[in-house]
């Protein structure tokens, strides 16, 4: 486990202030869409605020990550000012503007994000890993995370926060012991944090989940070693183990195995999302129908079944984002990827949902009644 050097340190402090501004920024608006990602932004910035507190190994993916995440926010919810944009999502039209006090603080986080990155890179003496493979390519349903099986993540995150805090405050540099304590648990509350951001997303990449929940295992993993070193260490590192003995047995007894269940929460999960896409994929139908939206810079196709598709890449003149095509489905490298892909008239799309065209006249009729009682409420009475 690696220490973070002085110059990295300085950007992800920067990162954690950016991350904070934006993050005091959201809550403060006055209108937000109603899909707008508030919980995922809360928990990318509790991982971005506790870069700096862990080790080298464990900031590269939660950087790498948020800025994937945080740059597909900002080109799905922010419009350039008086123009209409050509890749615009027909499912959600940005109602933010580009410029304004929200999206220059996003630009902000974004840009320390990217200079952490480089920081990382000078220190670690390597480039930085492609996520340009297959697994970081593929978009595979939502999990859902308000299953009842779902014990939640959210408290032993906080846990881990108060465990590293308080081994912060006591360790000192010749306290290998302590400070090993303070970097794990930073580890452990940096990639859950970011594992949870991640699979509160509507439409999860399969490589950054399967990413971030690896590095959570092996830095919970770290952790519990890292405790257990505490009880059998001698001098400052015994008196913290007995100053805080009752909050430490219980991170290592029950709230590491609640982030461990968690973890395979997800996992299960993961599975069963991946089970819906193979049973879409045994459909007799000859060809399905739906839109293209995309993360980052990767398209793929939402089903009206909420169902998505990543795209084969031998697939190379895609449609715009928005656009409504109909596609093929075929088995790949146990993937289902969307093939021979071309724009479609015959669905409409209507408040968000994807409609046949034969089946259109209802909607379309409830829409515009729904439009003139709207309009008539909001009248003002003359004379």
């Amino acid at each position: 486990m690696s220490k973070i050097d002085d110059v990295l340190s300085a950007e992800l402090h920067e990162v954690k202030i950016s991350s904070e501004h934006f993050t005091a920024a959201v809550e403060s608006h006055n209108y937000l869409p109603d899909e707008f990602p508030t919980h995922q932004i809360r928990m990318l910035t509790v991982s971005l605020g506790g870069l700096s507190e862990g080790s080298l190994e464990g900031a590269r993916i939660p950087l790498e990550h948020a800025n994937v995440r945080l740059s597909e926010m900002r080109r799905r919810f922010f419009s350039h000012r008086g123009s209409d944009s050509e890749e615009e999502d027909a499912f959600d039209v940005p109602t933010l503007e580009r410029g304004d006090a929200l999206d220059s603080s996003l630009i902000s986080l974004l840009s320390s994000i990217s200079t952490a990155l480089d920081a990382y890179r000078e220190q670690a003496r390597s480039e930085l890993e492609s996520t340009n493979t297959s697994d970081f390519l593929d978009i595979i349903p939502g999990i859902n995370t308000e299953s009842q099986e779902n014990i939640g993540i959210e408290s032993q995150i906080a846990a881990f926060d108060e465990l590293q805090q308080q081994a912060n405050e006591d360790r000192n540099s010749s306290n290998s012991a302590i400070e090993l304590v303070a970097v794990s648990a930073a580890d452990a509350r940096n990639s859950l944090a970011s594992a949870e951001a991640e699979a509160s997303s509507s439409y999860v990449i399969r490589g950054w989940i399967r990413k971030l929940t690896r590095l959570s295992a092996d830095s919970l993993m770290l952790l519990r070693k890292s405790i257990d070193g505490l009880s059998v260490a001698g001098g400052v590192a015994y008196t913290f183990y007995k100053k805080y003995k009752s909050s430490v047995s219980n991170i290592r007894d029950s709230v590491i195995k609640e982030a461990q269940d968690w973890l395979s929460f997800i996992s299960e999960q993961l599975q069963r999302a991946e089970s819906v896409l193979r049973e879409e994929s045994q459909s007799t139908e000859d060809v399905s129908f739906g839109i293209v939206r995309s993360i980052a810079t990767q398209k793929f196709i939402v089903t009206a079944d909420d169902i998505p598709f990543a795209i084969s890449p031998m697939e190379k003149d895609l449609p715009k984002i928005g656009s409504i095509v109909q596609f093929e489905k075929e088995f790949s490298d146990e993937k289902i990827l969307a093939k021979r892909i071309i724009l479609s008239k015959s669905h409409l799309i209507i408040n968000k949902e994807l409609v046949p065209a034969h089946k259109a006249k209802e909607p379309l009729e409830k829409l515009v009644s729904e439009a003139i009682k709207r309009s008539m409420k909001t009248s003002v009475p003359v004379g």
